[in-house]
């Protein structure tokens, strides 16, 4: 007993250090980040720093210690960190060899896309295209590294693949915000929680935000650099004003934090202000790429399906700006990944952290965009046999509805605020009139809106291939038909019990969530009485094509052929798709 006493106290202690180690070396950049102006007041920053050490550097180790769920939590971290580094140092001549590889690659890389230059004896060599064709080398020996363990750890396969194209992305891309849908609005409200404290903003970032208004994305290299070294002087300056970050703060605000976590980290080590704003970029991608990735290693198959639905060449984009679109999917995904692993075990109950754990990743991944709470609908349906008990499942229904209602009040709260960037007709309260004074004629309306247009095959492929204000690529049909076909072959031999009730329910959710979405458009976007919605755009049907790829494949299809070689190559296709785009929208202008 004492043995067993000495080696929890001995555990303990050994996290609480690693806790504390962690917290102070994330206070020291959490400190170094944030500019206080004189005007801001000794008092205000004495608090902050003060709060900081209380909370940061003697709460936070301390209940992770005390609590067992974190205390556990941090064990198991401690136990893979050590793992992997123990697997590092036993194979640590193959590691090094692997990473001179990737090293030379990039030497390589970047030298031959010089070739052409010099043979043509030009000196206006462009860098974008060296980075893009590192990129498309790194994915080559990437695919060939894991090309054995690539079915069975597809997570690790896309994780690698969605970092690389969208980090060459992120580095290709001008260091302007005007690259993505309403990125300044994003964008400042970033700032909102990164400059939340000292409530200030740079003259580089108002330089920013303005310029967006006023000039196109400046894909000049000369005025590029010059617009660059503009905003690094300034922010070297440190020029700033007071800005009312309030307005910009709201239940949204959450699907910001990994953008702000990456510009506070940036300003803490002191970065150039475009690595700034590349870095919250990054973190974005970040945070998309591991969400999906741990989607994929949670549910039995659907694997490559969940994998490709994250490849989506627009969604990796708005995954690399300032967005919370990429957060509304990548937490959609790993929802409905845990709904569907709970499906496909038969097997066993579903334990307790799976289910918070579901509830949760829809309820955080709905709240920037409550229109797509009809998502939930199937989840009352899953099998009673999932459930160790008949209150249980009434338990967790009883949450599920608590979380839908969360979702409802949400949505009814901001369903009345005009969006007057749809004209001056727009009035939310009477186009609610209009509707309900013709209940028939706006059914046709909306049949008629997303029928033949919206929703056909062309005008969602066409999507898939859309980066926004930098254009679209060439639409090909081999994506979306890639989607199709994993959705039958991507499925386990034998089939799931009440999957006709989790279908029916499934798909109705899809349509309800669609409609709602050109709904809520049609009330607050679009000017009375108008013959169609306005600012419907196809991105907003990504957060259901996983449940809709899933709910129409049907089981027992036996597919005989080499699922690892499907696999690879549905991967190839996306991020192939991506870089061309990147290549074709972004390199080629340079």
């Amino acid at each position: 007993m004492e043995t067993a006493r000495d080696n929890k106290k001995g555990i303990q202690k050994r996290n609480y250090l690693i806790v504390l180690i962690v917290m102070i070396m994330l206070s020291i950049l959490f400190a170094r980040s944030f500019y206080w102006p004189s005007w801001s007041g000794y008092s205000k920053r004495i608090i902050t720093e003060v709060l900081m050490i209380a909370v940061g550097i003697i709460a936070v180790p301390w209940t992770t210690v005390k609590v067992g769920v974190l205390n556990h939590w941090v064990s198991v971290c401690v136990f893979r960190f050590t793992s992997v580094w123990g697997m590092i140092w036993r194979n640590k001549v193959r590691v090094i060899c692997i990473i001179a590889l990737y090293i030379l690659l990039a030497l390589l890389g970047y030298n031959l896309a010089k070739i052409p230059y010099v043979i043509g004896k030009s000196d206006r060599f462009n860098p974008r295209f060296g980075i893009l064709l590192v990129a498309i080398l790194y994915l080559i020996l990437t695919f060939m590294l894991l090309c054995r363990v690539g079915r069975k750890r597809i997570d690790l396969l896309f994780l690698a693949t969605a970092l690389i194209i969208g980090s060459a992305y992120i580095r290709i891309t001008p260091g302007e915000i005007a690259t993505s849908w309403d990125d300044q609005i994003h964008y400042v409200r970033t700032l909102g929680l990164s400059n939340g404290l000292n409530g200030i903003m740079y003259s580089s970032d108002k330089l920013l935000i303005k310029g967006v208004r006023k000039n196109p994305i400046r894909f000049s290299r000369e005025s590029q650099q010059e617009y660059n070294k503009q905003l690094t002087e300034l922010y070297q300056q440190k020029k700033y004003s007071y800005y009312q970050y309030r307005k910009y703060i709201s239940l949204w605000s959450v699907a910001y934090i990994p953008a702000a976590i990456g510009i506070v980290f940036g300003r803490g080590l002191g970065l150039p202000y475009i690595e700034i704003l590349k870095l919250g970029r990054f973190f974005n991608l970040l945070f998309y790429a591991l969400i999906i990735s741990a989607a994929i290693r949670r549910i039995k198959y659907g694997k490559t399906l969940i994998a490709c639905c994250g490849l989506i060449p627009s969604a990796v984009f708005l995954a690399c700006s300032y967005s919370y679109d990429f957060w509304v999917i990548c937490l959609g995904i790993y929802g409905y990944a845990l709904f569907y692993s709970i499906l496909q075990d038969a097997k066993h109950t579903a334990s307790k952290h799976d289910l918070i754990a579901m509830l949760a990743a829809c309820l955080l991944g709905f709240i920037p965009k409550m229109v797509y709470f009809p998502l939930l609908l199937p989840l009352w349906f899953i099998p009673k046999n999932r459930f160790e008990s008949r209150r249980k499942q009434r338990y967790f229904r009883l949450a599920l509805i608590a979380v839908v209602v969360l979702l409802l009040l949400s949505f009814f709260c901001g369903f009345w605020e005009p969006d007057y960037r749809g004209g001056s007709g727009v009035d939310p309260a009477g186009q609610v009139r209009y509707i309900l004074s013709a209940p028939i004629q706006y059914v046709k309306l909306l049949y008629h809106f997303l029928i033949p247009g919206y929703l056909s095959p062309i005008t969602v492929n066409q999507s898939f291939l859309d980066f926004a204000y930098l254009g679209a690529g060439a639409s090909s049909a081999v994506l979306i038909l890639i989607l199709y076909v994993l959705s039958f072959i991507d499925r386990g031999d034998s089939s799931q019990e009440g999957m006709v009730k989790v279908r029916i329910a499934g798909l109705l959710g899809v349509v309800l969530a669609v409609m709602i979405v050109a709904t809520a458009l049609y009330v607050s976007y679009t000017p009375v009485a108008a013959a169609s919605p306005q600012g419907v755009q196809v991105r907003y049907l990504f957060p259901v094509l996983l449940p809709f790829f899933m709910l129409i494949g049907a089981d027992k299809i036996s597919y005989r052929g080499s699922k690892r070689l499907i696999t690879m190559i549905a991967l190839a296709v996306f991020a192939g798709a991506f870089l061309r785009n990147v290549s074709q929208l972004i390199v080629s202008l340079y």
